[in-house]
């Protein structure tokens, strides 16, 4: 698309430079509201763990965008939003640990406690 080294006339910039600043409108927000404070980014030699740690990163970024969009959304910190999500993506696991009989009982009932519910065999 930019073979030449053509000059906008009213900057003095090259074409390429205003075509990256018009376009770079995605990753600036991006960088704004990157996780600083309420990261899952760990110090790791594997790559593989880096990729994942910036996905899940920018997935909660992008999930409370998508979130504050919809008709039902309610005025919410960044904190307990990432809190509500991970508690909503956990809960499926912790209610299968509960259900488990093959899950040592202290494990079950701190998954009970979580939750905030009684174990199906301890009630009466």
């Amino acid at each position: 698309m930019h073979h030449d080294a053509s000059v906008n006339e009213g900057s003095q910039k090259s074409e390429i430079v205003h075509l990256y600043n018009d376009t770079k409108s995605g990753v600036d927000p991006l960088d704004v509201n990157a996780p600083v404070l309420y990261s899952v980014q760990r110090r790791s030699r594997r790559w593989p763990m880096v990729v994942a740690f910036a996905v899940l990163n920018i997935s909660g970024v992008n999930s409370r965008v998508l979130y504050q969009c919809s008709a039902n959304a309610q005025g919410i910190r960044r904190f307990k939003y990432l809190e509500a999500l991970g508690f909503r993506l956990l809960e499926p696991l912790l209610r299968k640990t509960i259900e488990n009989k093959k899950v040592p009982m202290k494990r079950r009932l701190l998954a009970a406690e979580i939750l905030e519910i009684a174990l199906p065999d301890t009630q009466t």
